[in-house]
């Protein structure tokens, strides 16, 4: 019964909510040269946020860590 009356109190109470998220985005990776030494490489990383949808517009960062793992 207090499972039923909490659902009914819970149909009749409204909750406000922002938010805004990643949707997608891409990752490219570009070998500019290749020496005998080692290579150099340009990483691009492009993300897509929802601004349509949001509320308000969230800041996405302006630079990000990558790491490369040899298992």
């Amino acid at each position: 019964m207090k499972n039923y009356l909490f659902h009914i109190i819970l149909l009749f109470v409204s909750f406000q909510s922002h938010g805004s998220h990643i949707v997608g985005g891409d990752f490219k990776i570009t070998m500019t040269s290749n020496t005998g030494s080692g290579a150099n490489y340009i990483f691009q990383l492009r993300l897509f946020k929802d601004e349509i949808n949001a509320s308000f517009a969230a800041n996405l960062p302006t630079s990000a860590n990558i790491g490369i793992y040899d298992a």
